[in-house]
């Protein structure tokens, strides 16, 4: 084994191919290390958010209604749904993040290795460079332009945006059932009726699965990339709100007066 990697070393194919070889090991390791550090970090983040659900996971255990049981298990059931997708989302986010750290880092490293090979060979000029420093400088390039466009590919910046609007949205939710059952006992059963319409709502206008990749990215021009535009726009799929009442009857009385 080493006589092969001794004899490749002495060849210009060889150099590249060997030079190649570390480039992708290094990435690999360099991108798997990223991605467990900041999951060390962010496992210690989510055990204090978790510990904080717990506490309104129990306090919803616990709200009774005696004129209409059935009614109080359905609210617990739909902020037990909506719990549950709020950890969907709160997964998504995190992998998000994580991959986009890991991302970074190695564009951050392998940009820092591209700027030292061109300056080397800039100083030595193309035709005067050993080969050794034209492939470190070529390799060095490929792997700083990977690791650039692909969070920008993947779109992780604009999925962690939506992945957190989305986890609010939930938690806006069960907040609201929480409040609900502060005054469930005085609650009459037509209010209980509005308040499991109004979640099933609030739980269908959000129920999506916010995953977008822009290939188009690859395309962009230099100065496309140095200001951050692009020609194609994104799908909105912003998690939209609920209970704004006063907007759907403006919707309504506009179509209404068409019809007339």
């Amino acid at each position: 084994m080493k006589k092969t990697i001794h004899y490749l070393w002495k060849t210009s194919t060889g150099n590249i191919l060997l030079i190649g070889i570390a480039f992708l090991a290094f990435a690999i390791a360099l991108q798997l290390s990223s991605y467990q550090i900041i999951s060390r970090i962010s496992f210690r983040v989510v055990n204090e958010i978790n510990s904080a659900d717990s506490i309104g996971n129990k306090s919803v255990v616990h709200l009774t209604y005696q004129h209409a049981p059935a009614q109080m298990q359905y609210i617990k059931e739909q902020f037990l749904l909506a719990s549950q997708l709020k950890t969907v989302f709160k997964e998504m986010t995190l992998e998000y993040f994580r991959n986009y750290y890991a991302f970074s880092v190695c564009f951050t490293i392998f940009m820092t290795m591209l700027i030292i090979a061109g300056f080397l060979v800039a100083h030595q000029g193309w035709a005067n460079c050993p080969i050794k420093t034209k492939t470190f400088f070529v390799f060095s390039a490929l792997f700083a332009s990977f690791y650039y466009f692909m969070p920008k590919v993947m779109n992780n910046s604009a999925n962690i945006t939506k992945a957190i609007q989305q986890q609010k949205a939930y938690e806006g939710i069960q907040l609201d059932i929480l409040t609900f059952g502060t005054t469930a006992d005085t609650a009459d059963t037509h209010k209980m009726d509005s308040m499991i319409a109004v979640t099933d709502r609030a739980i269908k206008m959000n129920y999506t699965f916010a995953i977008s990749i822009d290939p188009s990215q690859v395309g962009m021009t230099p100065g496309a990339i140095l200001t951050g535009s692009s020609d194609n726009s994104q799908a909105d799929n912003t998690p939209k709100e609920y209970g704004n009442e006063k907007h759907d009857k403006q919707k309504n009385g506009k179509a209404e007066n068409r019809k007339e």
